[in-house]
């Protein structure tokens, strides 16, 4: 779960104090980016499917050990080029090495063009059989049952019919942010709700809620630079931070 901000231009004239305008205007804004709105079936591709290839080559145990999943893959790489054989050099080396940062880089390089080229050596077609023959799953064609792998020639995918525009599955106005935006004065703007551990601002200029001409902009900057400044110090004169901290 994560937490971020958006700023949200509502485009009408809407009075900052009038809350239900505000909140109308909102939610039709966001509604086209609500994961929890369903959409006509669609294809989604897989980016990456060097773990799956990975997986369908092993045999391995799920549900609690309850269930064992045989491979369904042949290896068709070389060991020598494997995980295994890359990690060597890692586990045998000295960390206190001023060369083992290094080392860990380049074997990391290895290993990504090694998940590359892993990916060129199965047609889609094979992953995707692969994958459905592992969990006993039946390609049907049907559109609103997102378990079965499909391929053709873009790639592996699976039906869904998950919002492909969705960003969000709850917003409020201001929350752990609430007072983010200064006003020029108390009354041309809105205070929204604070969030579970936000306490409101004391400044009654604070909103969350106002016109783009009603921002003290210059004043919200110095305001901020001082508080850095005051952070800054207090950070200096810790004592309990050690000198490379500081």
């Amino acid at each position: 779960m994560s937490h971020f901000t958006v700023l949200v231009e509502l485009g009408e004239k809407i009075n900052p104090q009038d809350g239900k305008a505000v909140n109308d205007r909102l939610e039709a804004l966001l509604a086209p980016y609500d994961e929890n709105t369903q959409v006509e079936p669609n294809k989604y591709y897989q980016e990456d499917l060097s773990q799956t290839i990975i997986n369908c080559t092993e045999t391995q145990t799920s549900d609690a050990g309850r269930k064992t999943l045989p491979p369904t893959l042949e290896i068709r790489w070389d060991s020598a080029s494997a995980p295994a054989a890359l990690n060597e050099p890692i586990l045998g080396h000295d960390r206190q090495d001023p060369g083992f940062a290094a080392l860990v880089a380049t074997q990391q390089e290895k290993y990504e063009a090694w998940r590359r080229q892993l990916q060129t050596l199965y047609t889609y077609a094979e992953v995707a059989a692969a994958y459905n023959a592992r969990h006993k799953l039946v390609p049907a064609g049907n559109r609103n049952d997102p378990r079965p792998w499909y391929a053709d020639a873009a790639g592996v995918y699976y039906w869904t019919r998950y919002n492909p525009k969705s960003r969000w599955d709850w917003w409020e106005v201001g929350g752990r942010w609430t007072g983010f935006f200064l006003a020029k004065a108390p009354a041309n703007g809105s205070l929204g709700s604070p969030g579970l551990f936000t306490q409101s601002p004391q400044d009654a200029r604070r909103c969350d809620v106002l016109r783009k001409g009603d921002l003290a902009a210059e004043a919200a900057e110095a305001e901020w630079n001082a508080t850095l400044t005051e952070r800054w110090q207090k950070m200096q004169d810790d004592q309990t931070l050690t000198p490379e901290i500081r």
